[in-house]
């Protein structure tokens, strides 16, 4: 982990000069580890290396995840043993394989409503005799594209519960060290300016809001599509476990694969 902890030292100078000792002492005390996952191009690859699009690979006779009778369209699959280098988070195996689906066709969930959580599906597969799952006539596929693994430190967005007792203006400043942030690895091959933030653990890139309360509560039943799901009795004795969750994959918006 002497890359990680490289980059511990590169982003501790940027925090302080971005935000001053004490604030950069408290966004490094709440950095986590992730494992940037940089897209190549298009093209033929090994059928078990870490890619998005192409075809799952998944045990002899598994089947095809649907919801409501149609098929999910596949996003990425895993190499576990290729994430395993960078990972010291203890909460991923070592080996195998996670498949991720999602209603990417329909778009018809967006994790508000527990009726809809079929909606997507990670699959594990472990190491050992796995096949590729060609997709079910029809299927929306996408064309594969390798993923290469690289360590980065990740900082807590301004939008975390994490940092709600600062002053917003404050909060704020942390979007200029998250560009410079960027700047600073873009040069060594990990997410260069414009590429997609594509990424295993850590915090989130976030588009509008934290998530953690939302999915804590619609995990355990509850519908928060309106601000009426979390103020319902049910909601309080809940809210302490949205801590416990963590970021297992994120796919950014990739032109090349048609997502936004």
């Amino acid at each position: 982990m002497d890359d990680l902890a490289q980059l511990r030292r590169q982003l501790s100078g940027l925090a302080e000069s971005h935000l001053g000792p004490q604030f950069a002492a408290r966004v490094l005390s709440l950095s986590r580890p992730a494992i940037r996952l940089i897209r190549g191009p298009a093209g033929p690859a090994a059928a078990t290396s870490s890619r998005l699009g192409g075809d799952p690979v998944t045990a002899a006779g598994a089947q095809w995840p649907c919801w409501h009778g149609e098929p999910l369209n596949f996003l990425a699959l895993i190499d576990l043993a290729e994430l395993s280098p960078f990972d010291d988070s203890g909460l991923l195996p070592r080996a195998g394989f996670l498949n991720f689906f999602y209603d990417a066709t329909g778009q018809g969930a967006w994790g508000f409503d527990p009726a809809q959580s079929a909606a997507w599906r990670v699959v594990y597969a472990p190491a050992g005799e796995v096949q590729p799952l060609p997709a079910p006539p029809g299927t929306e596929t996408f064309p594969a594209h390798g993923l290469r693994a690289a360590p980065t430190i990740t900082m807590p967005g301004w939008e975390e519960e994490a940092l709600a007792d600062l002053p917003r203006e404050d909060r704020e400043r942390l979007d200029g060290l998250d560009e410079a942030w960027r700047a600073v690895v873009g040069p060594a091959g990990e997410w260069p300016g414009g590429e997609p933030r594509h990424q295993v653990g850590g915090w989130p890139a976030l588009v509008q809001n934290s998530f953690w309360l939302e999915a804590q509560l619609a995990s355990n039943g509850i519908y928060v599509g309106n601000p009426a799901g979390y103020r319902g009795p049910r909601a309080e004795p809940l809210r302490a476990g949205a801590a416990s969750w963590r970021l297992l994959l994120q796919l950014d918006t990739d032109d090349d694969l048609g997502w936004m």
